[in-house]
């Protein structure tokens, strides 16, 4: 279960009070409804959930971060996955190390497929999204097939580092993939989205990590 944890401002330091660099605290309350009436509006089929539904996803989140090693020591973002081949959706969760968790809703996805060589399953996990490995902006450039397997120029791709994962072609044995969330080409594949599809490993080396272009 991917979940980026990404970075938020820390409560303001004694004596910073009046200092040009001091950091505001964020109005996490504020942000959840700006983040969430965004993700209504630009994403296509955004999916939001009766109050049970939530519920439900939210119990999920606390049990996967609970079996790891990690800490919710401030609030923070959780991008969560349901690999499930029935299920194939992703919510974002707001966690609070210290109040009630949130869904700011979700969407369809595309996990790890398996029976086909190469093809790896989606791995189970906590995994951290920090700035020890930059994310970057997909070059909308096509496959063979006419396919453009990050989506258009300029998505998004974030990189979650090397990951094991259960080789998909009936082995049982695992091996190392590139863990990413990313788009998909918007004219062959997003109407693909909620079955599992692609996860392989990279046949050829990833671009150089660098900062994301504004």
């Amino acid at each position: 279960m991917p979940a980026p944890r990404p970075e938020a401002p820390n409560a303001p330091t004694a004596g910073s009070t009046g200092s040009p660099h001091a950091v505001v605290p964020i109005d996490v309350d504020g942000e959840v409804a700006r983040l969430r009436a965004a993700l209504m509006r630009e994403v296509p089929g955004a999916i939001v959930d009766s109050p049970e539904g939530e519920r439900g996803w939210i119990a999920r989140t606390r049990a996967a971060v609970a079996a790891s090693a990690q800490t919710i020591d401030r609030p923070q973002l959780l991008v969560v996955a349901d690999r499930n081949p029935d299920v194939q959706q992703m919510r974002i969760v707001l966690a609070r190390p210290d109040g009630p968790w949130d869904s700011l809703g979700g969407t369809k996805v595309s996990t790890g497929q398996m029976g086909r060589r190469d093809y790896y399953l989606t791995p189970t996990g906590v995994f951290l999204h920090t700035d020890a490995i930059l994310d970057w902006r997909a070059e909308g450039t096509f496959n063979p097939q006419h396919i453009r397997g990050l989506g258009l120029k300029g998505m998004r791709v974030w990189d979650f580092g090397w990951q094991r994962a259960i080789k998909g072609w009936g082995t049982a044995e695992e091996g190392d993939i590139r863990l990413l969330l990313h788009a998909r080409d918007p004219d062959y594949l997003e109407r693909r989205l909620g079955r599992p599809a692609e996860a392989r490993r990279p046949r050829r080396s990833l671009p150089p990590a660098r900062p994301l272009r504004p």
